[in-house]
C-alpha cells in the first residue's frame, strides 16, 4: 500500500466517522475529527489526480456531501428550536408582566 493510498483510506474512514458522529448528535468528538481530517486533506492535495481511476475520490466525495446535509439538517434544527425558545420566553414575559398584581 502506497502512503498516498493509505492517506486516502484515511480520509474515507475520517469521513465516515464523521458521518456517524454527525447523525448520532455528538459534535465534540465531531469537530476533534474534523480537526484530524483537515490535516489529511492538507497532505493529500497531489494525490487527487492519481486516484480518480479507482472510485475512491468518488466515495469520498459522496461521504463529504452525505456529511454536510446532516450538518445542514441539524443546523437547521437547532435554529427552529432555538427560535421556539424564544418564542416561549417572550410569551412567558408577556403573561408575566399582563398579570394583575
Amino acid at each position: 500500500m502506497t502512503p498516498e493510498t493509505q492517506l486516502l483510506d484515511e480520509l474515507e474512514s475520517s469521513l465516515a466517522k464523521q458521518l456517524a458522529l454527525a447523525q448520532s448528535g455528538d459534535l465534540t468528538r465531531l469537530f476533534e475529527l474534523i480537526k484530524r481530517t483537515d490535516e489529511l486533506t492538507g497532505r493529500l492535495g497531489h494525490v487527487a489526480a492519481t486516484a480518480k481511476g479507482d472510485g475512491r475520490i468518488e466515495r469520498i466525495s459522496q461521504l463529504h456531501r452525505q456529511l454536510c446535509l446532516t450538518l445542514a439538517q441539524q443546523k437547521h434544527e437547532l435554529t427552529d428550536r432555538l427560535h421556539r425558545m424564544r418564542n416561549g420566553k417572550d410569551l412567558l414575559r408577556t403573561y408575566r408582566n399582563a398579570r394583575p398584581r
